[in-house]
């Protein structure tokens, strides 16, 4: 069950015509227990529609290195995997997240993303919700009790904040059961980041490469 407070509707865009339905992935970088993913696979079996999986790969994000982007580069093949067990087409597409996620939805019926809470990523979907001409929703999947529902202000100390968390964890803290993608496509869109060879990859980059990859966890 994905709690309806989770979903937030993010523009005004009235639905129109489209192909499929765009998961724009940013932060919720996993396949199990993704509310913003079962949303969109839900969301696609409604309007019996293919969903597509974007992830946008900047390699400007601030003081990122090799090592981070190691890390993340082999996240995202578990996703890619786990994604195609699935049947759900994945793509990493090189570029600024929020253009990338603009440029895979000129075809698609409506965009679901996620919610990370960085001020690069605020700034990010502020401008796909600014030029996005789908409807867009963001779904929080990364905290267990969303933001607002625990608390409508400011906080001053975590001792004001955990019993107000504590008070829904009832109602949020519940399985997340996966839903199977009723309906099948192609994507659309080629050149993708190839993640069979992740050191590669990095070493094509244009970050910080003082500081590699770790050779042991």
């Amino acid at each position: 069950m994905i709690q309806s407070t989770r979903v937030k509707p993010y523009n005004s865009v009235p639905f129109s015509t489209g192909d499929f339905v765009l998961y724009w992935m940013q932060q919720s970088i996993r396949t199990r227990y993704n509310h913003a993913l079962e949303f969109a696979i839900d969301a696609a079996n409604d309007l019996g529609l293919p969903l597509y999986v974007v992830f946008g790969l900047t390699d400007g994000y601030p003081e990122a290195n090799a090592r981070h982007y190691t890390f993340l580069l082999q996240g995202l093949k578990d996703v890619q995997d786990n994604l195609a067990k699935r049947g759900i087409p994945f793509a990493v597409l090189l570029g600024s997240p929020d253009e990338v996620a603009i440029k895979c939805s000129s075809n698609a019926k409506l965009v679901v993303m996620d919610c990370g809470y960085t001020h690069i990523q605020r700034t990010w979907r502020r401008n796909v919700a600014r030029q996005l001409t789908k409807p867009l929703f963001q779904v929080e999947s990364d905290v267990i009790v969303p933001v607002d529902v625990a608390s409508t202000k400011d906080e001053w100390a975590a001792a004001t904040l955990r019993p107000k968390i504590h008070k829904h964890l009832e109602t949020y803290l519940v399985p997340l059961p996966e839903t199977r993608l009723e309906y099948h496509g192609i994507l659309p869109w080629k050149n993708g980041i190839d993640l069979t060879n992740i050191p590669a990859t990095v070493s094509t980059l244009k970050v910080d490469h003082s500081v590699p990859a770790t050779t042991h966890y």
